[in-house]
C-alpha cells in the first residue's frame, strides 16, 4: 500500500500475512507461530526497581509514532521462539539478554487475523560489557524508526 512517511513522502508499506493453518493438534499449534511479542526486564541496582523496555516507532500506516513492545516475525527456518525474539531485540534494540519464559501460542487479534504469535519475557544485564552501548541492527530494515526506553515497571500506565 502506498501512504505518506513522516517526512509527507510516498511510502510502499509492506504488510504481513501467514496463511490460515489448519490445526493438527496442540502440537501443531505451538510448532506454526509467525511471531514474537516481547516483554523484556530489567533490574536498575542504583534505585532497586524493575525497568520495563518499550519503544516509540513510527508507525507509517498511522501517520505517527506509538509505544509498543520489541516484536517481530520468525523466518521460515526458525523454530525456537526463544532464538527469534533474542535476534529480534539485538536488532530492534541493540541488547542482549537470557529468555525466561515462552508464551503458549496464541491469537493477538483473533477476530481479524489468524496470525499466531508467542510472547517471550527476556531479562537483560544492564551491568553486563555487551549491553553498556547497545547497537541496534536495522540494515535489513532500514525504514523502521525506532527509539528504545527504559521506564520503571511501576510507571507503565503512565
Amino acid at each position: 500500500m502506498c501512504i505518506r512517511d513522516r517526512d509527507g513522502e510516498d511510502y510502499i508499506w509492506e504488510t504481513v500475512g501467514w496463511p490460515f493453518y489448519e490445526s493438527h493438534g496442540e502440537d501443531d499449534i505451538e510448532r506454526n507461530f509467525g511471531g514474537v511479542d516481547i516483554i523484556c526486564t530489567a533490574w536498575d541496582l542504583k534505585s532497586g526497581e524493575s525497568l520495563i523496555l518499550v519503544e516509540k516507532i513510527f508507525w507509517v500506516p498511522l501517520g505517527k509514532y506509538v509505544l509498543s513492545f520489541p516484536a517481530g516475525s520468525k523466518d521460515a527456518d526458525d523454530h525456537d521462539p526463544g532464538e527469534t525474539a533474542l535476534w529480534e531485540l539485538k536488532e530492534e534494540t541493540g541488547y542482549f539478554g537470557k529468555v525466561i519464559s515462552v508464551s503458549m501460542t496464541h491469537w493477538p487479534d483473533p477476530w481479524k487475523g489468524v496470525g499466531r504469535t508467542k510472547t517471550v519475557h527476556i531479562g537483560v544485564n544492564l551491568n553486563d560489557p555487551w549491553n553498556k552501548y547497545p547497537t541496534k541492527n536495522l540494515d535489513l530494515e532500514p525504514e523502521e524508526d525506532i527509539i528504545c526506553d527504559w521506564i520503571p515497571l511501576k510507571n507503565l500506565w503512565q
